[in-house]
């Protein structure tokens, strides 16, 4: 047997849809206004970041990226202002 088209469900279906769509625009364009901070260290024996990268966790800094440069690695941070 073939299925009607049932125009009452697609105008629900699209207007539930556009709805749950707003809220989680809604939701997730908080403005937030970011400050950042980058880490630099030199790749030893000895880990030279860990200390420091503790110290910012402990401030509330969290971490963006991380790379490398010639043997210098770098993490760029941030937070909320």
């Amino acid at each position: 047997m073939a299925r009607k088209f049932d125009i009452k469900s697609m105008v629900l279906g699209g207007l539930l849809g556009g709805l749950l769509m707003f809220s989680v625009a809604a939701a997730t364009t908080g403005k937030t206004a970011w400050e950042y901070k980058i880490i630099t260290g030199q790749i030893t024996p000895k880990p030279t970041l860990a200390p420091q990268l503790d110290q910012a966790a402990a401030d509330g800094w969290e971490v963006v990226a991380a790379a490398t440069d010639a043997g210098f690695p770098f993490v760029i941070l941030r937070r909320g202002k």
